[in-house]
């Protein structure tokens, strides 16, 4: 294996690490039965990778997600899988959980970012409480405006928090029947983890707004909420560009992101 992988998450700390390949035969990638590029997800060991130290970003910099790059490095098939629907798993991944597949991971990005959020929101209650404007007699808190956004962005995270609650309780007990989740089922997960991404990077712009100059101060805790949703905004899983995924299949159409048809 040849190749450089992006968002090593934690790499520094791993024993071993992963990517994504495709398979070539000689300079042309090996297709399936259907057409499609052969692709494997491998593992590899950490002491044969080279870490690219290039984590350089807005936010959630703790993360350490830096590139991964491997040169010429043999890894055996014991150690590969081929990217494709999971129709024979092993008695190893036969709890409820596994039968949600990659459904589950907007959920687990959209957890996150309501987080944050919500830690932004509270930050700026107990804000106005005290904070009055430079060159104004009013306090914070009793600036309509800010009671508005205050209000409006509590609205944006329960309706986000309560979409993921609700996708989370249907697909658990839909798969408490031994059922895997496929696409009908999955669907709502992944709108509502596009969603409540969303409505957090919109509720933590409200907070951000309202705490004026306080929020840009590394002494406070807003620049870094601010920063850190809109990093994980970015998330593949979970961005905006899922909804453009999701409609194509709510349209009938071949959806863009592959990894729902796994």
């Amino acid at each position: 294996m040849t190749g450089q992988w992006a968002f090593g998450s934690g790499c520094h700390y791993a024993n071993w690490l992963t990517g994504h390949v495709l398979v070539n035969d000689g300079d042309k990638p090996r297709l399936d039965a259907n057409g499609n590029p052969v692709s494997l997800i491998t593992f590899f060991r950490a002491s044969e990778a080279e870490i690219v130290d290039n984590w350089n970003t807005l936010g959630m910099r703790g993360t350490g997600s830096h590139d991964v790059r491997l040169n010429n490095v043999f890894v055996p098939t014991t150690r590969c899988f081929v990217l494709s629907a999971l129709d024979r798993p092993s008695s190893a991944f036969s709890g409820p959980l596994y039968r949600f597949g990659l459904w589950i991971v907007p959920l687990t990005i959209a957890t996150v970012c309501l987080g944050i959020a919500r830690a932004a929101l509270d930050d700026l209650i107990e804000l106005a409480k005290g904070k009055t404007p430079s060159y104004t007699q009013t306090p914070l808190g009793d600036r309509p405006v800010v009671q508005d956004r205050i209000a409006r962005a509590r609205a944006l995270i329960e309706a986000g928090q309560h979409y993921v609650y609700g996708a989370a309780a249907g697909a658990w007990e839909y798969v408490q029947s031994g059922r895997r989740i496929e696409m009908a089922q999955g669907i709502p997960l992944a709108l509502a983890g596009s969603f409540a991404v969303e409505a957090s990077s919109n509720a933590v712009d409200l907070v951000h707004t309202s705490a004026g100059t306080t929020a840009i101060r590394n002494e406070y805790r807003f620049q870094q909420y601010f920063r850190d949703v809109h990093t994980a905004s970015q998330h593949a899983f979970a961005s905006i560009s899922r909804f453009e995924s999701i409609g194509k299949l709510m349209l009938g159409r071949q959806s863009d992101w592959a990894f729902y048809y796994l």
